[in-house]
């Protein structure tokens, strides 16, 4: 979830909540601002979340959500399968940076890092 999308996911979360649905929310935005997001949310999920999903997901099956769930970092984007996705999703193949810029945010809470996908050519 973005920053310039923030609001506008917490009214649409807001609106499932009220309808008893359980919302995880995960991003940069909820990752920096988990206080915030976690108003908004069952459970927040700070960084990545190719680790702890699985986790996630068990929890919420058995009503036993955690506030919060912190992911370890990941090294290599594990390559999406085909059937992960559907015709619109984009498929992130690189995540991170290396220049370090004043005004980011990005290396500010993954550092001056370039990962990208494994195997992409397979």
């Amino acid at each position: 979830m973005l920053y310039s999308n923030a609001f506008r996911a917490y009214e649409i979360v807001d609106e499932f909540r009220k309808r008893s649905v359980k919302v995880v929310l995960g991003g940069y935005h909820p990752s920096a601002l988990q206080e915030e997001a976690k108003q908004h949310a069952d459970a927040v999920l700070i960084g990545e979340a190719e680790e702890i999903w699985n986790q996630v997901l068990k929890d919420a099956e058995n009503d036993t959500l955690k506030n919060f769930y912190i992911s370890k970092p990941v090294e290599d984007i594990p390559y999406p399968k085909r059937r992960d996705f559907s015709l619109t999703a984009s498929v992130q193949t690189t995540r991170g940076c290396p220049n370090g810029c004043e005004f980011c945010a990005l290396s500010k809470m993954e550092g001056r890092k370039y990962r990208k996908t494994r195997n992409f050519l397979k």
